[in-house]
């Protein structure tokens, strides 16, 4: 069974929240949906005020933006602190290239472009990242 988790939650089996929110991600400005999906830190950090009763559960993050690191260029801050507060096991984010790190105790993964048919497949248990591409 396949869920949105734009902007909200889905759980997976095993005890497992999924989260996310697309669009950019950034500091300045209010919603923007209409030219362009944008989202202010705050949006995100509301709709993500579900994590508080969820302490219990596994939890991914899916995110269109990443969050503030060295190995990205943009990036967002208030997504590297929710990252650290909320220490999900895994976060995916867009980027242009496939790429792997860590922020805080999480193994935040962009797999790469699908259209260039790249992918990245990830064992949570032994942290171990494979990535491919099926050109």
């Amino acid at each position: 069974m396949l869920h949105g988790v734009h902007g909200t939650l889905a759980f997976a089996p095993g005890h497992v929240a999924v989260l996310g929110m697309g669009g950019e991600i950034g500091q300045m400005g209010g919603r923007e949906e209409r030219e362009r999906l944008y989202y202010p830190e705050w949006a995100v950090e509301y709709v993500l005020k579900v994590l508080d009763e969820l302490k219990d559960y596994e939890k991914i993050f899916l995110f269109a933006t990443p969050p503030a690191h060295r190995d990205w260029e943009k990036g967002s801050q208030a997504l590297t602190t929710l990252i650290n507060t909320f220490a999900p096991s895994l976060v995916v984010v867009d980027a242009p290239h496939r790429h792997h790190a860590e922020v805080g105790t999480s193994l935040v993964v962009a797999p790469g472009r699908l259209s260039e048919g790249d992918f990245s497949i990830v064992d949570l248990r032994s942290r171990k990242i494979e990535a491919g591409n099926v050109r």
